[in-house]
């Protein structure tokens, strides 16, 4: 993945937050999945999923979630060893998640849909039974080392209210695309249909901050 071609977020003042290598971030993350029972080869995944959101500078979807998986995997919501299974026919499948980590189970997807798609030069791969899986676009990308395009979506709870209503009747339901360019950097796009990310919020509260006029 080419970081360096995307847009960041600015840095948070060093003397109010400690600055840790990615690396190290990633090996400290992927420790606390260790710690509730998610095995080894998950929990990095679930790491590299939510470090690379920060470095991608979408820190809604970074490792400030680390808190709310875990808690989902203490109440018992998240299978932390899910079997895994796929059932499909020619390019197109279903994947049932088995109420796995969602990062998980998106990787899963993408292997599944990158053995299909140098058979017929297109898959579609659906998901169900899973969670939560970070960034769209980190799936998405995937793809693009094959020489593919990628595309990523999911739905969500009922988080949106239609326009002058105060209900909450849609889901975020981000969309991400990844295309492959003869010369970098690669096209990728990835954003909720919402006005903004949930997370995005949850973020400004943790931080302290007022959100904008228009985003609730």
């Amino acid at each position: 993945m080419v970081l360096e071609f995307y847009e960041r977020e600015p840095p948070i003042p060093p003397d109010e937050f400690v600055r840790v290598g990615a690396d190290d971030l990633r090996g400290f993350v992927s420790s606390i999945f260790r710690v509730h029972g998610v095995p080894e080869g998950d929990a990095d995944v679930v790491a590299d999923v939510l470090v690379t959101a920060d470095l991608f500078g979408i820190s809604s979807h970074g490792v400030q979630r680390v808190s709310r998986y875990i808690g989902g995997i203490r109440c018992g919501n998240v299978n932390v060893k899910p079997r895994i299974s796929f059932h499909g026919r020619g390019a197109v499948g279903v994947v049932d998640g088995d109420n796995g980590l969602g990062h998980v189970v998106g990787v899963k997807c993408v292997e599944f849909a990158l053995e299909r798609v140098r058979d017929y030069g297109l898959s579609f791969i659906l998901a169900k039974n899973s969670n939560h899986y970070g960034i769209a676009g980190y799936y998405a990308l995937k793809f693009l080392d094959a020489g593919f395009i990628g595309f990523s979506s999911t739905n969500s709870e009922k988080l949106v209210s239609y326009v002058n209503s105060l209900g909450r009747f849609l889901g975020t339901n981000p969309i991400a695309i990844a295309i492959p360019t003869p010369h970098p950097p690669p096209i990728l796009f990835d954003a909720a249909t919402s006005i903004i990310p949930v997370g995005k919020i949850e973020l400004y509260s943790k931080l302290g901050r007022s959100i904008p006029e228009g985003w609730v």
